[in-house]
């Protein structure tokens, strides 16, 4: 059952799209247009709820918030790992709408989105997420902070019983497979996105 989403709620969610969409003008003007997808796509859902609860919104889970979701569930994780649970979770979590989540191309490594990336980099900067960034060889790993896990966990635990079993199960594979298992994995399931790939099996 959808949850119903206050008028105050609702203003505060426009707001955080709104900032979303300054910070990506100033550090990436390519993906403005996905932030404005995200925008009408809240707006035609408050509308819906409107008028199937009696001018109650229906509650919407933003990507940016199933990104804290992600990290929320694991220690951390790696920039591979990030972008396959996230995109695993776009196509097995029946409520989001692929339409107004991150939109995967095939990659070097599979399924990719550098808005993953940049809206990482503005967590961090608001002090949600902390991103490790080793000097020498090795990847980047992404944590949620302490300030993030509090501010993402009473969203989180409202998730239907469902889509947060799969947000479990699906972190929980991610982090057991190595990352060319991971990748084969992706390319098996969804052949499509093997294309301009530089992963040899």
């Amino acid at each position: 059952m959808a949850k119903a989403l206050s008028v105050e709620k609702f203003q505060l969610r426009v707001i955080e799209s709104i900032n979303a969409f300054k910070y990506r003008w100033k550090n990436n003007p390519m993906g403005l247009w996905q932030d404005l997808t995200n925008m009408v796509y809240i707006i035609e859902s408050a509308q819906l709820g409107c008028s199937m609860m009696g001018g109650d919104l229906m509650e919407h889970i933003t990507r940016s918030e199933w990104l804290l979701f992600v990290l929320y569930t694991s220690e951390s994780l790696s920039p591979l790992q990030i972008q396959k649970s996230l995109f695993l979770l776009s196509k097995d979590v029946s409520g989001i709408s692929e339409k107004a989540f991150y939109q995967f191309e095939p990659y070097d490594y599979g399924p990719f989105d550098s808005d993953i990336y940049t809206e990482s980099d503005r967590f961090e900067e608001e002090g949600l997420v902390s991103i490790d960034n080793p000097k020498e060889r090795g990847m980047r790993r992404y944590r949620i902070t302490k300030k993030g896990s509090e501010y993402i966990e009473p969203k989180i635990n409202k998730l239907e019983p469902d889509d947060r079993k799969v947000l479990d199960d699906t972190v929980a594979f991610v982090k057991g497979q190595s990352f060319s298992s991971l990748v084969h994995s992706i390319y098996k399931r969804f052949p499509e996105f093997k294309e301009n790939s530089v992963f040899s099996s």
